[in-house]
């Protein structure tokens, strides 16, 4: 997206930056998600998506999720959120993550402790 903001020029229409960004789609959802628009064109002859607007919004619904904020909590909450082989930086970076997902939900001074640790050491999110 970057570089559709740095050279505008390049892009004579909205078409041009819709293909141009999904030739990036290549690993997991994404090429998936692209491979079935331009399967859904084959089929009608006519590809779905008419403007960038249309592709943001369709982009969004396809990849960020409805309400980050509850699925910060779930996973928090949940019993299978834990170090297991990750390295420290690893758990912390993704913890991280999460807590600033739960956005206001983490109050000054909020004590958390990970029911599956080891240890008893206490984080305190200030």
């Amino acid at each position: 997206m970057l570089y559709l903001h740095l050279a505008p020029e390049q892009f004579t229409c909205d078409e041009e930056k819709i293909f141009w960004t999904l030739a990036f789609f290549k690993d997991g959802r994404a090429v998936k998600w692209s491979k079935n628009l331009f399967r859904q064109e084959a089929d009608t002859g006519i590809f779905l998506i008419r403007s960038w607007t249309d592709f943001e919004q369709q982009f969004w619904s396809q990849f960020f999720l409805v309400n980050a904020e509850v699925d910060a909590i779930n996973t928090l909450e949940g019993s299978s959120y834990y170090q297991g082989n990750w390295t420290v930086d690893d758990y912390l970076d993704s913890f991280l993550i999460l807590a600033s997902d739960l956005g206001s939900q983490i109050l000054p001074r909020t004590q958390i402790e990970h029911p599956k640790s080891d240890c008893h050491h206490v984080l305190w999110m200030t």
